[in-house]
């Protein structure tokens, strides 16, 4: 069965469909070195069409050889390359209405956790990688 040509314009459509939901929306990136960390910007335009709470951010994990697929450790990035790679996004993704932020980092598991400030924000550290969020009232 041939895919629809109208699926990038129809995901486009579900993401802008995300800003108008009334519980909380995330967003769940996979990097992958050398095939797309280079795309910052064009992650930030889909971020800003959904505008979504949380945008999680992870290296992808190398699970052996085999087959299916090309990837090799080479192709898994640094938990710096993740952090600054989500840096980045949060420079260039900033809206009129919402910024993103840091909420927490996870080394070991390669992983970042962005946070909507415009709904976040930072009330309490209790260890340096593990901030508490409080959901802004008013």
């Amino acid at each position: 069965m041939l895919a629809k040509q109208d699926y990038w314009e129809r995901f486009r459509k579900c993401l802008s469909l995300l800003k108008e939901k009334r519980q909380r929306t995330v967003y769940r990136l996979t990097l992958v070195k050398d095939w797309n960390m280079n795309e910052v910007t064009d992650y930030a335009d889909l971020v800003k069409l959904g505008e979504p709470d949380f945008i999680e951010i992870k290296g992808v994990t190398y699970c052996g050889d085999h087959g299916s697929s090309s990837l090799t450790m080479k192709n898994v990035p640094w938990h710096s390359e993740v952090k600054n790679f989500s840096e980045e996004l949060c420079k260039i993704a900033k809206g009129t209405n919402f910024e993103y932020g840091l909420a927490c980092e996870h080394a070991h598991s390669c992983c970042i956790l962005l946070a909507n400030r415009t709904k976040f924000h930072k009330v309490n550290v209790k260890a340096l990688v593990v901030p508490v969020l409080e959901l802004r009232s008013g």
